[in-house]
């Protein structure tokens, strides 16, 4: 049990973290906004981790249906802030609610489908997807205080 409790544990702090993160921003307008050369905003970063987690865990482990559009996860702009905390906070909440029995459930199973074309267990993937959001966290905390310079909360 305890290794399934530290894996959602883990996803569930960078969502809180991530959450944190777009709550911080001095200006709603920033969260839009895309730094320098920077092809992503901070809200097309979220809208990305959104999809993904709700592709990677709700469609293919919880089987809810969910059918990703990875284009307009970069492309969307100007989303409000409290809608897309809105978003953020439901995949938080199906993940806190179910994956911990899913992953009672399905202990030591391989995942449904291959990750970069290679077979992994259903631990492995869920490791993955807390590197890929710490690391888009990461982003979004940098890109906040490029782009709203000293007047950035700490």
């Amino acid at each position: 049990m305890q290794d399934q409790d530290n894996l959602c544990i883990e996803l569930l702090n960078f969502i809180n973290q991530l959450d944190n993160e777009i709550e911080s921003f001095n200006s709603e307008s920033n969260i839009w906004k895309k730094p320098s050369d920077i092809n992503n905003s901070p809200g097309n970063i979220t809208l990305h981790i959104i999809g993904n987690l709700n592709h990677w865990i709700g469609a293919f482990l919880l089987n809810k249906g969910y059918q990703r559009n990875r284009p307009l996860e970069f492309s969307s702009e100007a989303i409000p802030r409290n809608e897309l905390l809105k978003m953020l906070r439901q995949c938080k909440t199906m993940i806190e609610k179910e994956l911990p029995a899913y992953l009672i459930k399905h202990k030591g199973e391989q995942y449904p489908e291959p990750f970069d074309g290679k077979p992994i267990s259903i631990y492995g993937a869920i490791t993955h997807l807390i590197a890929h959001l710490a690391y888009h966290c990461g982003q979004v905390n940098y890109f906040r205080r490029l782009l709203e310079g000293s007047q950035a909360k700490v």
